[in-house]
């Protein structure tokens, strides 16, 4: 993949001449806020999912952009995702860490990902600037410009541990009954500790616990066979359970 370079710049704080910054996880409309404070004669507008509801407005946002007639797009991920933009210079990426720092194998991946989707929607025709907030400079410095060294060091840091080299199974349990999702996650544990070809990495409460009133258990399973793996998922198919195999999210 061939990107224009980009470069991480290291800033002083101007009221006490620091630079190690805390990484705030705020939202879309505060840095809105920030900007239009800052920026009073600009137009300044929001591009995140409680914003744009539908198509039409989607299209209108970005139609508006693509005219200049909206100077700053303030968004999600969103804004990274197959978009178009003619005139965009400048790209600012906030709060990346965390996403490097989420409970996901994944994470690294993502992150370096983000930032080359983000570089590639920056001055398609001329030349842009990126700046990232970052308290891990050191960590993304070396393959900010060769996504290829990227690739290499990620498979060797995954070797005998995740994807590609070994599958993985995620199991959850939810109920609105938090013992009764306890009970089922661990039943299936029960099973799968008969299997000396799968190893339990990890079994607890999920990330965020419960979602509409349901409690919510994962259990993360991790085998070099596919064979045994599925077979002993074949027994838990009759548990209140959900499976999924080398899964996106954890």
């Amino acid at each position: 993949v061939k990107t224009k370079p980009i470069k991480i710049h290291t800033y002083i704080c101007d009221n006490c001449g620091g630079n190690e910054f805390r990484a705030l996880n705020i939202g879309t409309q505060e840095i809105a806020k920030e900007l239009r404070e800052n920026f009073p004669k600009n137009r300044i507008e929001i591009f995140d999912r409680d914003e744009i509801k539908t198509d039409s407005k989607l299209k209108k946002i970005l139609n508006e952009f693509n005219d200049n007639k909206i100077d700053i797009l303030v968004g999600t991920q969103m804004l990274s995702k197959g978009h178009d933009y003619h005139n965009v210079y400048l790209s600012v990426i906030l709060g990346i860490d965390n996403l490097l720092n989420s409970n996901d194998f994944r994470a690294f991946e993502k992150s370096v990902a983000l930032i080359y989707q983000i570089s590639g929607r920056c001055a398609r025709k001329e030349d842009g600037e990126v700046f990232i907030q970052t308290l891990n400079q050191n960590v993304f410095n070396p393959f900010l410009n060769d996504y290829e060294d990227f690739l290499t060091f990620e498979l060797k840091h995954r070797k005998d541990f995740y994807p590609p080299y070994v599958k993985l199974a995620l199991i959850s349990s939810s109920n609105k009954n938090d013992k009764t999702a306890k009970e089922a996650i661990e039943s299936c544990k029960k099973i799968v500790e008969s299997n000396k070809f799968i190893e339990i990495v990890g079994l607890n409460k999920a990330p965020i616990e419960r979602i509409n009133g349901n409690w919510r258990y994962f259990m993360l399973l991790r085998s070099h066979s596919i064979k045994e793996l599925l077979g002993c998922i074949s027994l838990l198919k009759y548990k209140q359970v959900s499976i999924d195999i080398d899964p996106l999210q954890l």
